[in-house]
Formats: C-alpha cells, structure tokens, sequence
C-alpha cells in the first residue's frame, strides 16, 4: 500500500468515525425531541383536564391515560394521604395481580411498604429487585402485595407536604423503568396536583353543601309537621267550640220547652 493509499485509508476511517459520532449526536437529539413531545402532549392533556373535568372517578382514569402515553403503565395508581388523621386511600387503582385496597385505611398499617418511603421521604423513588434485596436485608420494608420487578413512584406534593404517590410497577423483565422513566412520571407528578386538589376541594364543598341541605331540609319537614300540628290543634279547638255552642243551643231549648 502506498502512502497515498494509506492516507486515503486513515482519512476514510476518519470520515467514519466523525460520521457515527455526527449519527450518534442526531439519535441523541431526536430522543430529546421525542421527550420534549411527550412532555408537551402531556403537559397539555394535564392542562385540559385540570379546565374541563369536574368529576375525580373521570379525572384518575384520563390522568392514567396520559401516563400511558409517556411510559408502559399497564399497572398504575394513585393513593392519597390525608397528614391531619394519618390515613390513606387507594383513590385509583388498576393492576393485573392485585386487587387495590378499599377504603380509607390507617396509615400504620402500610409502614414499610414503598409507598411509605415515599411519603416519609418525599422523594421520588425507583425500585429494582437490586434494591428491593438490599432493603429486605436492612429490615427497612415489608412485602405488601404481589412482588414485582420495578416499581416507579413519585410524590405528590402541595405546598411542600405529600398529599399522596403516584406510582407505576411492572411484573416482567420486558418492562423496566430507568431514571428517564423516573422524571417522566415527576414531571407529571407536578401538574396533576393541581387539578386534584380543585376537585378534591369541590368535591368537599359539594357534600358540605348536599349535607347541609339535608339539614335544612329536616328542619323544613319538621316545621311544616309542627305547623300542621298546631292547625290540627286549632281546628280541633274550633270544632270543640262549635259543638260546645251546639250543646247549650240545644239544652236552652230544652230549658225553654219544659217552661211552658
């Protein structure tokens, strides 16, 4: 090989090599396109929803829709803690092993589980059967629910306190979460607080008010039973009269037909 050929050579390899890297650059921006996409479609889906729903047994499901768009989310739910009486509810829930808990349950009861770290930590947290080994270990959880291979759960924070963890988990080694799966679901995290906590407010409000109605209502139906009590009462009292007046009419009569 000459040394032409040879430079020709080393330049080609070269040229490859600034072509891969220049390849590599493009795959790595058009991944942060799609992310900025899915981030946006996103974002804009949480905006609507937090416009137009009105109803929380409509909102969860559509928020798990959106989920399902930026990551695999086959099992997901959302479980709401209440600070001020330590109690959690599995508001929604959808998964392909476990039935989802009912009710508002004490939150004592779930110390341990990977949602308590959650909350107790408030950071976002990603599972792997690694760490889930490691924890065992040092004692620090307990196995609630069928074990998984990951599980993806992060905060839902307002004003600085949890007021619940969103979380998604997998069953299959087809399906693992990493650290972009891990910011996906706090981003969105961030954006569906606050249309939860405007429904959970009017949710609140509207059975204020329904209960407050009853109330009044009661009241209502017990003095309309009084004002018809005393009517009853009345005419009873003028019926009395009446056949009062009668009877004297009836007796002077008689007094006056003895007379004569």
């Amino acid at each position: 090989m000459t040394n032409a050929q040879s430079k020709k050579f080393r330049d080609t390899i070269v040229d490859n090599k600034k072509a891969q890297e220049h390849d590599a650059k493009l795959l790595m921006l058009q991944d942060k396109y799609d992310n900025l996409q899915l981030r946006y479609s996103a974002l804009f889906n949480l905006n609507r929803l937090s416009q137009e729903c009105d109803d929380l047994n409509y909102f969860y499901p559509q928020v798990h829709s959106t989920i399902r768009s930026l990551m695999t989310a086959e099992n997901f739910f959302i479980v709401t803690y209440d600070q001020t009486f330590s109690t959690l509810e599995f508001v929604y829930y959808v998964d392909e092993k476990d039935e989802g808990p009912v009710g508002i349950i004490d939150y004592h009861e779930y110390e341990g589980s990977f949602t308590s770290l959650i909350i107790d930590s408030a950071q976002p947290l990603l599972i792997t059967p690694e760490l889930v080994s490691k924890l065992q270990k040092n004692g620090k959880i307990k196995q609630y629910g069928t074990g998984g291979t990951d599980w993806l759960g992060v905060p839902l924070l307002h004003n600085d306190l949890v007021i619940g963890v969103m979380v998604v988990q997998s069953y299959t080694e087809e399906t693992r979460y990493s650290e972009q799966e891990l910011n996906m679901l706090t981003f969105a995290g961030q954006h569906v607080v606050g249309a939860m906590v405007r429904l959970q407010d009017k949710e609140r409000l509207t059975s204020a008010v329904n209960a407050r109605t009853q109330e009044l209502m009661a009241q209502i139906r017990e003095r309309e039973k009084s004002e018809l009590l005393q009517e009853s009462l009345y005419r009873i009292s003028e019926l009395a009269n009446d056949a009062t007046l009668i009877s004297m009419c009836f007796i002077r009569k008689c007094i006056i037909s003895w007379g004569n």
